[in-house]
């Protein structure tokens, strides 16, 4: 009967893994990394978007490129603007960089 015991306790033990150490601090990292590229705060209050050159890079998450705030471009906005136009037929930086976050980050963006 002891044995049954103490192989109930270590089963009921957490296993504690470097994801789920991670998990804790998600929606830290996730709001500092909000902040970080939405860094033009004073537009919203001017009324005007960000036009600087750091539209040209996609971001690790979805980020509305008309965000008065965003300065860098969302992935999934600029991959809807290559495959919307007749100026483009494929867009590998922006095909590589989803498929790279996916592999490399998971879930946990």
């Amino acid at each position: 009967m002891d044995k049954k015991k103490t192989k109930n306790k270590n089963h009921n033990k957490k296993k504690y893994t470097a994801s789920n150490q991670l998990a804790k601090f998600r929606g830290w990292i996730q709001a500092g990394a909000t902040l970080l590229t939405n860094i033009h705060l004073p537009n919203f209050f001017k009324g005007e978007i960000y036009q600087g050159k750091g539209k040209a890079v996609c971001v690790a998450y979805l980020n509305c490129y008309s965000c008065p705030a965003a300065s860098g471009a969302c992935p999934i906005g600029s991959f809807q603007a290559v495959v919307g136009s007749s100026k483009y037929k494929f867009s590998y930086y922006i095909t590589g960089f989803l498929i790279l976050l996916g592999v490399l980050l998971g879930r946990f963006i």
